[in-house]
């Protein structure tokens, strides 16, 4: 699971946001499923994502991935005096009808600061982001 800002999510589920960043070296994998949870106010789960490449680098290297100029500037102020950063490309983003809580997870989640992993074990959990998504 992903913390993103509002604004961050919605360009992702718009198809303008094409990578998630981070200031370090992650250890998520191509091809991981990514639950997405917006920061206060909204506080929930709101989508999901596939993770594509996972490519680490420079600051000026991973802004040149975007091709939106706001959301690059953007990025380069967010990854500015990093060292090692990450770029995790966002494949088929997937809004919910019906976000979730982080306690949909289990009792006292707290939000992720960047991201942590989440077990798949929970199969509610599972049919209702499949529900959520419209694919039932």
């Amino acid at each position: 699971m992903l913390s993103l800002r509002s604004e961050f999510a919605e360009a992702a589920y718009e198809g303008l946001k094409l990578f998630e960043y981070r200031r370090c070296r992650v250890g998520i994998e191509s091809g991981a499923l990514t639950l997405i949870y917006e920061t206060l106010p909204v506080g929930l789960i709101t989508g999901r994502f596939t993770i594509g490449r996972v490519l680490y680098g420079a600051p000026a290297d991973m802004t040149r991935l975007e091709v939106d100029a706001k959301i690059a500037d953007q990025v380069a102020q967010y990854l500015s005096g990093a060292r090692h950063c990450s770029a995790l490309e966002i494949l088929a983003p997937l809004r919910f009808q019906d976000p979730l809580p982080l306690d949909a997870l289990g009792a006292n989640r707290r939000a992720p600061q960047s991201y942590c992993f989440v077990e798949a074990t929970d199969h509610e959990l599972l049919r209702r982001t499949a529900r959520s998504a419209g694919a039932d």
